[in-house]
């Protein structure tokens, strides 16, 4: 069959079965009602189709007619018209349709960035409130500290620790506290030293953190009497007292944090001392503090501890910034060197298994292996060998015995040079005066005018006159 003649009958659909036909050589449809055309008459010439003046619509779908009819050089006397356009063909609106790929890119593209959309909108509401502390932060590091509360500044920094941990209290007044005020010259306030007597825990809190740059807390566990501590503290049996401790921790963490994000502080830090478990008490604080890197642990062997505190306190108040890094060459207040051999922040370069020389070893049991039961051996066999070394009571009323025993021979020794010296002056001095008294005598005697001449010459005339 080489031509079909299907005028006058208004299909709607052609089989997609042309690469059977391929002996066709005329194919009449002037009268059709198609809305496409199969894929296979791309096979065939597209001059051999006469489809009239009926046309097919013209779109993107469509698109492979217009490229099948000029990739072929379909013939201008059987023209294929658009039916959604007026007097076009295929080959006029090609031009038109060639970007119809960019517009499904654009579509799918849309379509994905709306599905973002709802997604965030989701999810939007959650990640607000999982993440407010976060922002609190961020919002507050923006906006800086207000002007007000900057020059009612008395203090670089407020520290808050625990001061029933004897561990902490050692680090805080034999490490922190000298390093701070004595080699920087930093003004700090430590409420178990500092605070007024009498007043009230809440009203020495609020009226000195306020006046306060930084808050600078020092974590440990049962800091706020949440946990039962496993470290050394002190033995208090009024329960009640540790209760109100902890409560004024509470209180001093909830308005350090208030202060901060009110634009009172210049900035808040945590130090975690001995690994505190940190879902205690204001959980998602801290973590959020954590997660913007103002926290820091103390046996964090990659962070040098002096320079992240310093970092922290920045230039201390009332002090030049030309002397910031020179205060052994200022003339404001001594500078006293500060022994830190033992100290925790030098740690970081602190071999912790090194036993040659157990006095420098670290206060806190920590072993690298993680092995704390052949940590704390060790920690009890030095404390073992130090209990050796000290002086028992037999000796100690030895050597006191001895101390005294020398003292007084030494004073009796001075006592007995002084008594000499004493003597020596006296006698010279008796000497001079009996010397000089006998002189005066002499001198006297000279002097002496006896009646009647010479007295020897009296008893001379007395005993001629007895003898007659």
């Amino acid at each position: 069959m080489s031509v079909l003649d299907l005028n006058f009958n208004p299909i709607s659909v052609l089989t997609d079965n042309f690469n059977q036909m391929d002996r066709l050589t005329e194919m009449r449809i002037q009268d059709h009602s198609l809305n496409h055309l199969p894929k296979s008459i791309q096979l065939l010439n597209p001059n051999i189709f006469r489809f009239g003046k009926n046309g097919i619509p013209c779109n993107c779908d469509n698109l492979w007619i217009s490229e099948w009819r000029i990739y072929k050089n379909a013939s201008d006397n059987w023209k294929l018209y658009c039916s959604n356009y007026v007097n076009k063909t295929f080959e006029d609106i090609f031009n038109l349709l060639k970007d119809c790929g960019d517009e499904n890119i654009v579509i799918h593209y849309l379509i994905i960035y709306a599905l973002i959309g709802v997604v965030v909108l989701i999810l939007l509401p959650f990640m607000l409130s999982h993440f407010r502390y976060e922002l609190m932060i961020l919002h507050r590091k923006i906006k800086d500290v207000r002007y007000n509360a900057r020059i009612k500044w008395k203090y670089d920094t407020y520290i808050s620790f625990d001061d029933q941990n004897e561990c902490v209290r050692e680090f805080v007044f034999l490490e922190l506290i000298p390093f701070l005020e004595r080699a920087h010259n930093y003004r700090i306030y430590v409420p178990c030293r500092d605070s007024i007597p009498g007043n009230q825990v809440e009203h020495n809190l609020i009226s000195n953190m306020k006046i306060s740059k930084t808050v600078l807390i020092i974590h440990s566990k049962s800091m706020y009497g949440l946990e039962k501590s496993k470290s050394a503290s002190i033995v208090n049996k009024d329960d009640n007292l540790q209760d109100i401790e902890r409560q004024a921790r509470r209180v001093e963490y909830s308005y350090a944090w208030t202060y901060f994000t009110s634009g009172y502080l210049r900035d808040i830090a945590i130090i975690d001392f001995d690994n505190a478990n940190q879902n205690n008490f204001n959980r998602s604080k801290t973590i959020a503090l954590q997660r913007l890197g103002m926290t820091i642990d103390i046996y964090n062997r990659n962070i040098n501890i002096k320079s992240y505190i310093l970092k922290f306190l920045d230039r201390p108040i009332g002090l030049p910034k030309a002397s910031v890094g020179k205060l052994k060459n200022c003339n404001d207040k001594p500078t006293d060197k500060v022994d830190t051999s033992e100290s925790v922040f030098d740690l970081k370069n602190t071999n912790l298994s090194d036993k040659s020389n157990p006095n420098k070893r670290p206060r806190t049991c920590i072993s690298e292996s993680s092995d704390h039961s052949v940590c704390i051996e060790r920690e009890l066999e030095d404390i073992r060998k130090s209990m050796d070394k000290i002086v028992k009571k037999d000796d100690f009323e030895e050597i006191v015995t001895n101390i005294i025993g020398k003292l007084l021979n030494k004073w009796k020794t001075e006592i007995k040079k002084e008594i000499l010296e004493e003597v020596n002056k006296e006698s010279v001095k008796m000497k001079v005066d009996y010397d000089r008294k006998f002189e005066m005598i002499g001198r006297n005697m000279d002097y002496i005018d006896f009646d009647n001449a010479n007295l020897l010459e009296k008893m001379q005339l007395c005993k001629k006159n007895s003898e007659r």
